[in-house]
């Protein structure tokens, strides 16, 4: 049968996960049952199983529709000629993208990118250059509401769905004091990352994201700063 690329076969952009956006509570919970049942009727060889078909659950209309999937001979995953076979395939070609289907507004809450590179530093290194006085720029790229719970002191809030039309803001900051560094944080450092390769594709120079974000900061340099 065939697989969700099938039925997605473009990542899709850059979106919000459940945990940074919220999520209808109720909704995860009815799907997660429904997919455990598909399970038991699997283990106990009853029932018309899934297999080859999509469900979808419309909570607002409290309808159900069924549709029946075809298997692309193209398929980048499960086609004729396969070019993705891992993980790391997958990564590759996602380019750090969240992999998901544009019908769902998760996102990949772990940061499944290629492993360390010259454009990240740790928030160890990231707090030793606040510590030092370094001039810089820190841009925190999380929504608005996030940004008004909890913030580094002086980060400027710019949510990554602004962050290409605010880039001539951003150089006119940094034109004031030509050489700063310019650091990106998040929340966990998926949005960071997209927001690493927008710039870098404008061709804004001198830029590192922080891995691991907030999250990972609370984690190694200051635990009594704020978690959710």
């Amino acid at each position: 049968g065939p697989c969700y690329r099938c039925l997605y076969p473009e990542p899709a952009l850059v979106a919000g996960s459940c945990a940074d956006n919220g999520v209808f509570g109720v909704v995860p919970g009815l799907i997660g049952n429904l997919q455990a049942t598909e399970c038991l009727k699997i283990i106990a060889g009853i029932g018309e199983i899934l297999a080859g078909k999509l469900l979808m659950y419309d909570a607002r209309s409290c309808r159900f529709l069924h549709f029946k999937a075809k298997r692309l001979q193209g398929c980048r995953v499960c086609g004729d000629q396969p070019s993705i076979r891992s993980l790391e395939d997958t990564t590759r070609f996602s380019n750090g993208r969240p992999l998901r289907g544009p019908a769902c507004a998760s996102a990949a809450t772990v940061d499944i990118t290629s492993g360390p590179s010259s454009s990240d530093i740790t928030p160890a290194d990231f707090a030793a250059v606040r510590d030092s006085g370094e001039r810089h720029i820190l841009v925190d790229v999380r929504v608005a509401s996030q940004y008004r719970m909890c913030a580094l002191p002086g980060a400027w809030n710019i949510p990554l769905e602004f962050l290409k039309s605010r880039i001539p803001d951003l150089e006119a900051e940094r034109n004031k004091h030509p050489g700063q560094s310019l650091y990106l944080i998040c929340r966990r450092g998926v949005a960071s990352r997209a927001a690493l390769s927008l710039l870098e594709e404008a061709g804004v120079a001198n830029v590192k994201q922080v891995l691991g974000g907030l999250s990972a900061w609370s984690r190694d340099v200051d635990p009594t700063f704020p978690t959710y």
